[in-house]
């Protein structure tokens, strides 16, 4: 080998290891699907979901500039909700900062989320069967009738464009009984074995079809919630378990009445 083959082979591995040390570890972008919430909302509301070009790749709130409301905030998974309800006359912004890593290496990005500022009178959901924290009538239970419950919605916000229903077990692991959604604003009162109209989808539930009413071991609580949404929901009834992530960036207000039951 001569010194001029020699001079460039040695080059080239010189080139070659400087890429190796200098390339790209770790994750290098971090983005929010959103960077809006309605005030009001109660804390653990779904803010946004987050992404990486990594795969694997482990979110996690973190300090550094731009951390001012980090508590405000909470990571699971890749889901950003928030640990408090907010309360911001006239809007606001929060501040966080965000860590992305996959165990070669990290990344950091500065987040700001628009508080946006509720006007008008909060929505309340009541029944004329039940009062709320009350015990529900023997016909809405499973094996009693497994009659589905009647509601009254008052000051539906205005830009609200569908609602959607979810009703659970808080006291076995909110398992979800009844899911309905595409419920035009202008349905402030829903009957007892509500008949829906086209366009209103009523969901599976994690026991089975439409409404499965309550059959608990011992004396439970359940919780029917009512979203009132920006826009509507392309699912079927067996995609049910992706309203939650469904509906994040699209939720004006939430309301809610809990009702007992006892076998």
């Amino acid at each position: 080998m001569t010194f001029r083959q020699l001079f460039f082979l040695m080059a080239s591995l010189s080139l070659i290891a400087c890429d190796k040390e200098d390339g790209p570890s770790g994750p290098s972008s971090l983005e929010i699907s959103h960077n809006s919430v309605y005030e009001l909302l109660p804390a653990k509301t779904v803010v946004a979901t987050l992404s990486s070009q990594t795969p694997n790749a482990s979110f996690r709130l973190i300090a550094g500039d731009g951390d001012a409301h980090n508590s405000d905030f909470e990571i699971l998974g890749s889901i950003l909700r928030t640990t408090k309800r907010f309360e911001e006359d006239g809007g606001g912004v929060k501040s966080i900062r965000i860590s992305v890593s996959d165990g070669t290496g990290s990344f950091e990005k500065q987040f700001d989320i628009e508080v946006k500022d509720f006007v008008g009178t909060y929505p309340t959901l009541s029944s004329k069967s039940f009062e709320d924290g009350d015990e529900m009538p023997r016909e809405f239970g499973a094996d009693n009738g497994n009659v589905s419950p009647d509601l009254d919605v008052s000051n539906i916000p205005t830009e609200t464009q569908s609602m959607v229903l979810i009703m659970t077990d808080l006291d076995d692991g909110n398992s979800i009984h009844w899911t309905v959604w595409n419920i035009p604003s202008s349905k402030s009162r829903i009957s007892k074995n509500e008949s829906w109209q086209a366009g209103i989808i009523e969901g599976n539930n994690n026991f089975g079809e439409g409404y499965t009413g309550p059959f608990p071991p011992s004396k439970h609580r359940y919780e029917i919630n009512l979203y009132f949404l920006e826009g509507s929901l392309n699912l079927t009834p067996e995609e049910y378990v992706k309203l939650s992530t469904s509906m994040v960036g699209k939720i004006i207000a939430q309301t809610s009445i809990i009702g007992t039951y006892a076998p």
